[in-house]
């Protein structure tokens, strides 16, 4: 695959700019606050690093941490204990991924519909030499098995969550948002289809 992508890098006349090397896995420290480096998960993350690397990926190596608590993968937090991308990359979702509320209590708690997090801070702490990159942001919720026919009716649309958090917003200060779950329901199924989108806005 790595090979593949390689050859439609900026670096070789094509359209790809940026990598990511792993998903949510933000498991870099057994203790984030101590910054207790996690040896295995520091080998892995170089491993798929080294490969893409040798496959031919020249360009800036992403990654996107589940939520703001991991810290994981920053070359300015904890740097030099290993597995550092270029570009730390957070995941956000300021409204419930699923039309099923209850399945967005096991992280942050009550779920608050539209809750503003403060990322700024965040990106101050964890990557103050980066461009701040939300890797991940909420375009829209998913339809799970037995929800409710025509989609989500308890949460916010897609154009919601857009309208909510393109800039300007004060939480982001500087910042480039990857929309990630913009909807699309086909009327003429029974079943509503999903797509997933990925929209980088710059």
């Amino acid at each position: 695959m790595s090979e593949i992508v390689a050859q439609h890098q900026v670096s070789n006349g094509g359209n790809v700019f940026i990598y990511q090397i792993e998903n949510e896995y933000g498991d870099q420290w057994k203790n984030v606050v101590a910054k207790t480096p996690n040896p295995s998960a520091i080998s892995y993350m170089e491993l798929l690093e080294s490969c893409a690397r040798n496959a031919g990926i020249d360009v800036p190596l992403i990654h996107n941490n589940p939520n703001m608590n991991t810290k994981s993968w920053s070359k300015d937090y904890g740097a030099g204990v290993g597995g550092d991308v270029d570009i730390y990359g957070l995941d956000s979702y300021p409204s419930c991924w699923s039309c099923n509320l209850s399945e967005c209590t096991g992280t942050n708690g009550a779920y608050v519909d539209f809750q503003v997090s403060e990322y700024y801070t965040n990106f101050l702490q964890v990557s103050p030499t980066q461009p701040s990159f939300l890797a991940e942001f909420q375009g829209g919720s998913y339809n799970p098995w037995g929800g409710p026919e025509g989609g989500c009716i308890n949460v916010g649309s897609g154009r919601e969550i857009l309208s909510y958090s393109v800039p300007p917003h004060d939480s982001f200060q500087s910042y480039r948002p990857s929309y990630f779950e913009i909807l699309f329901i086909k009327k003429t199924l029974l079943t509503p289809t999903v797509a997933r989108l990925l929209v980088l806005i710059g």
